[in-house]
């Protein structure tokens, strides 16, 4: 009886001839597709890295539509491609969900970890999505950063706005209106102007929890059609 790989797939011999052949296909994540055409709509290249043999990545990789893949890598090679990848000027956020995604995802710009059940993976990741949702997980990322960075810019031009409008007042820039009068009251004015100031900022801020608090969605799978 023998029982050794053939043309990638599990074959039984017995007396040299085959008795079975065993074929393991991928199951591919329903949202996985939907999530790649989501990013590169946003402008971000996608590229695949991982350490099944040629066949089985291009198979997959071309299920989901990536062109860029790196096949047969272990986790020096993996490690080695998104160094490269850093070199050449990009921002490299690399999505792992096994031991020997573990460098990559630490030497990345971003390390994305999926399931976090291992530990001491959760423990590398900047970020981890624990339900596996690629769709509702990783674009989402995205999104928050997004949106973050949207009301970064929001508090700031109206941090300048405000200041330069009443920082003026503050000075006594009133006065030739309204008298030396005025004066009596610029405390006051100054207190309730720095909080409406702080409050309107931390507001515009907590409109963020719309995009963070959201149920978590259960994963999808689609199984690849057997051969």
């Amino acid at each position: 009886m023998f029982v050794g790989r053939e043309g990638g797939d599990t074959v039984l011999k017995i007396d040299g001839r085959v008795a079975g052949r065993f074929s393991i296909e991928y199951r591919v994540r329903e949202s996985a597709a939907r999530a790649i055409q989501m990013l590169r709509e946003r402008g971000i290249s996608i590229s695949m890295v991982t350490g099944d043999r040629g066949d089985r990545a291009e198979a997959v990789a071309s299920y989901l539509g990536i062109g860029d893949v790196h096949h047969s890598a272990g986790p020096e090679e993996k490690e080695r491609i998104v160094k490269e990848m850093q070199q050449s000027g990009e921002y490299v956020a690399f999505v792992g969900d096994g031991v020997n995604d573990a460098v990559a995802v630490s030497v990345s710009d971003v390390g994305i970890v999926i399931g976090g059940r291992d530990r001491s993976m959760a423990e590398l990741g900047d970020i981890v999505i624990m339900n596996g949702d690629l769709r509702g997980g990783i674009v989402e990322i995205f999104d928050i950063a997004e949106s973050t960075l949207r009301k970064v810019r929001q508090n700031l031009a109206w941090a300048i706005v405000y200041n330069s409008i009443l920082v003026p007042v503050a000075a006594g820039a009133l006065v030739p209106l309204l008298g030396l009068g005025v004066y009596g009251y610029l405390p006051m004015f100054s207190a309730l102007a720095m909080g409406m100031s702080s409050t309107s900022v931390v507001l515009n801020t907590l409109r963020l929890r719309s995009r963070i608090a959201h149920p978590p969605r259960p994963p999808l799978y689609k199984a690849s059609p057997a051969h």
